[in-house]
């Protein structure tokens, strides 16, 4: 019997977690537990000013005993890296960029020396916001920014603040045509802003020198990406860099340039003292550096028919890249296939770009776009709503995607589609039509509202990228197994997701596979660990590695048990039997042990590449995912008009996981997710005053926390979908990207004021209020 037609018994079973005990008990090692005999300790000194070229004097800090080295952009063999941020730089255009990198004996010696180094700044013309930069005539950030032509597109011949590479069109169908056959249109401008990562453990590497060879420890959230990094900070092979795994606090996509970053300088330390070198940033530090969620300002129109139908749908989605940015092109891929929502709407065209400024550099964050298009677009659709007089969720009923409706870039959905069921369940449960009718209009100091977002993601990177991955299973001589993938575990749940499903392909007992942390020595790559696709598609690599080790464990027990050809032999918790006479049976360990003896293979290295997606860029069309999952998600909330306080009192979301490998593991990444989208929707925002941030610690900026947490209630719908590895889907993004704008929406209909930025903060509400009382009055 195949591990295909085999009853499931581990996957769908919501295990421990195969790394809970040593994380409970404080037993993992993360990357600033590490210590290494001989090391040296280093630090960056980051840009005082957003603009500015400077001169450093290392005169006085190379004077201290304990000072080492003092490294400037000079003595970097590469200054800018492959990911077009900068090792080390004599012309800061943020204030996270580093101008010079500070060695010592030991941490207080570190602090001594970099107090030493005197940095003079020569300042520089700042643009901070998208307004600006998009000005005629603004200062040029970049050299590679360009000017757009009057069709809207970029154009090299002009000189500008655009981003080229991150302009992505899309175009279905005529827009004016649209438009003109529509009895209803509606138009409006969103934002949103910077949001910290703000993950618990913050960036620390230790490069060790040994021998020609640079090993490197870090908490990237990628486990080949250090190595990448170093071989170009140094100008060596990559084959001469080994990165290797640690423990990682968090990461939600921020762990990848600045870590890499900074694995490049330690590394030069190491190199240039023949000494290990630990870098590791205070919270302040990860502040300045690491990416933040992109700010994004979208434009809106779009058209229905008398009866409500959705005909044309039009938006400008331009975000704030920062000084650098390698992920806006690759991000907007994503921004451009969910630009129109989940929505079977005719006619849409779109552009998406982003612009160079002296502000932070955004990078991947959790949803990578999503929470943001997603507030735009529900936003944009409620406003609808309420011009025409209908309910919300009679409007959405009748323009969402089902099987067989055409997405923005004209794919078919084939597979099972959920989304309406789901809205109807959720509108029944949480009493979503009775509350909104009885809350809105409200007067009196503390209102209540209830806000509603249906949402669809593209799972996995899909156009964005490859979502090919590896794995290797070796079976060891007493019968236990070494699981190796490329895609990482980060806190998510990897680790025992991917033993569940190793042994249900396998036959293996769990506790019988050890997932191995990432060494680039031992296994390769397999891109980044990114877009929720480490189960969905990473999955199949360890699948079909569980299903080979099957395979060849399988042919030496027959030869041990003597079955003949028409006795079928089965593997079902580390034991082989025959089918038809189980005590006729032999353990793992006795065929691990037949194996080694017999000069056979022991481990087995599977290579998983997903079907081709056939996109046009220039217009946006085709296939731009596998499959997609879908989602729900009601907030209630309570406002204090008197203070601008929103309290979340309860947060249903419902999720269409495919088939969930471990379903309490699905559920604490919707937990999770919705605390961090209340943060967006409520509290969290990098403030910035001309490239400046006012927020540089977690006194001032606020993450929600257990005290803000709502009652939440959790529902996880099954389908059968052939895309994912035993029918997964994706969760860990598609947990927070709807939370925000259902928390806005709620705001909105509690106060009866139209929301168009995040974070609310109690100013912003406040603000809206007084705006509604003096146009009132």
């Amino acid at each position: 019997m195949s591990s295909a037609t085999r009853q499931e018994s581990i996957i769908g079973r919501s295990v421990p977690r195969v790394d809970g005990r040593e994380k409970a008990t404080g037993a993992a090692t993360y990357a600033d537990d590490l210590h290494v005999a001989g090391m040296v300790y280093a630090g960056c000194l980051h840009s005082r000013f957003p603009h500015a070229t400077v001169e450093v004097d290392a005169t006085k800090a190379l004077s201290l005993d304990e000072t080492l080295a003092v490294l400037t952009e000079k003595d970097f063999p590469k200054p800018q890296s492959m990911y077009d941020w900068y090792y080390c730089t004599s012309h800061p255009r943020f204030v996270g960029d580093v101008v010079a990198v500070v060695a010592a004996r030991s941490p207080k010696g570190l602090a001594r020396a970099m107090a030493a180094v005197k940095v003079t700044y020569h300042r520089l013309p700042v643009v901070s916001t998208v307004e600006d930069a998009l000005k005629p005539g603004a200062p040029q950030v970049r050299e590679k920014g360009v000017g757009l032509s009057p069709d809207g597109t970029p154009d090299p011949s002009i000189p500008g603040n655009v981003f080229p590479e991150s302009f992505r069109p899309l175009r279905k169908g005529s827009t004016s045509q649209g438009f003109s056959q529509s009895r209803w249109i509606h138009e409006g401008t969103y934002r949103t802003g910077y949001v910290e990562h703000a993950y618990l453990e913050p960036e620390s590497v230790t490069a060790i020198p040994v021998g020609d060879t640079m090993v490197i420890r870090s908490c990237s959230q990628q486990g080949h990406m250090p190595q990448r990094f170093v071989a170009d900070c140094l100008q060596i092979p990559m084959a001469r860099v080994r990165a290797e795994q640690c423990v990682v606090g968090g990461s939600f996509g921020g762990k990848f340039e600045t870590v890499g970053l900074m694995c490049g300088r330690a590394a030069l330390v190491a190199r240039m003292l023949g000494l290990p070198c630990k870098l590791t940033y205070s919270r302040e530090d990860s502040l300045l550096e690491s990416p933040k969620r992109h700010p994004f300002i979208t434009h809106i129109r779009i058209g229905a028919s008398e009866d409500g139908h959705f005909l044309a749908y039009e938006a400008r989605q331009v975000e704030n890249a920062g000084a650098y940015n390698n992920q806006a092109p690759w991000m907007n891929i994503r921004a451009r296939a969910h630009s129109a929502g989940p929505y079977d709407i005719p006619n849409v065209r779109t552009d998406t770009y982003a612009v160079f400024t002296n502000n932070p550099v955004p990078g991947a964050f959790r949803g990578y776009s999503s929470p943001q298009v997603i507030f735009c677009n529900e936003m944009a659709v409620d406003e609808l709503a309420d011009e025409m007089g209908v309910s919300v969720v009679d409007l959405k009923r009748k323009n969402l995607l089902r099987r067989g409706s055409k997405t923005a870039t004209g794919q078919v959905l084939v597979h099972q589609t959920l989304l309406v069921d789901m809205m109807d369940d959720i509108v029944t449960d949480t009493r979503y039509r009775e509350k909104d009718a009885s809350w809105r209009g409200q007067a009196g100091r503390m209102r209540q509202g209830i806000g509603l977002v249906t949402s669809y993601r593209g799972v996995a990177l899909g156009g964005e990228g490859w979502d090919s991955s590896g794995a290797m299973l070796t079976a060891l001589p007493d019968g236990s197994f070494t699981l190796r993938a490329a895609l990482m575990e980060i806190g998510q749940g990897l680790r025992t997701v991917y033993t569940q499903i190793c042994s249900e392909a396998s036959g293996i007992a769990p506790q019988d596979i050890v997932m191995v942390d990432v060494d680039t020595s031992a296994i390769p790559d397999s891109g980044l660990t990114v877009a929720s696709r480490s189960t969905a598609q990473g999955g199949h690599s360890v699948q079909m590695a569980g299903e080979a080790m099957r395979s060849m464990l399988l042919e030496t027990a027959r030869e041990l048990l003597h079955a003949g050809e028409d006795e079928e032999v089965e593997l079902e918790n580390s034991v082989c039997y025959v089918a038809d006479d189980p005590s006729r049976s032999v353990t793992l360990a006795e065929v691990c042990e037949a194996r080694s003896y017999s000069g056979k293979p022991m481990a087995t290295y599977q290579w998983y590449q997903p079907r081709e997606l056939v996109n046009d860029d220039t217009t946006g069309q085709g296939e731009a995912f596998t499959t997609y999952a879908y989602g729900c998600c009601v907030a209630e909330v309570t406002v204090d008009t008197l203070t601008g306080r929103v309290r979340t009192d309860r947060v249903s979301s419902y999720h269409d996981v495919g088939h969930a490998i471990n379903p309490e593991l699905v559920r604490g990444q919707v937990c999770g997710g919705i605390l961090m989208g209340i943060g967006f929707g409520l509290t969290e925002e990098v403030r910035m005053d001309q490239g400046k941030m006012a927020d540089v610690n977690l006194d001032s900026y606020l993450i929600p926390t257990a005290a803000d947490a709502p009652a939440i209630d959790v529902r996880l719908y099954e389908c059968s979908d052939p895309e994912g590895a035993f029918g997964a889907k994706c969760i860990a993004e598609a947990a927070t990207e709807m939370v925000g704008a259902a928390v806005a929406l709620a705001v909105k209909h509690a106060i009866g004021c139209q929301v168009r930025q995040l974070p609310l903060t109690p100013q912003r509400i406040l603000g809206l209020l007084d705006a509604k009382e003096r146009g009132a009055a």
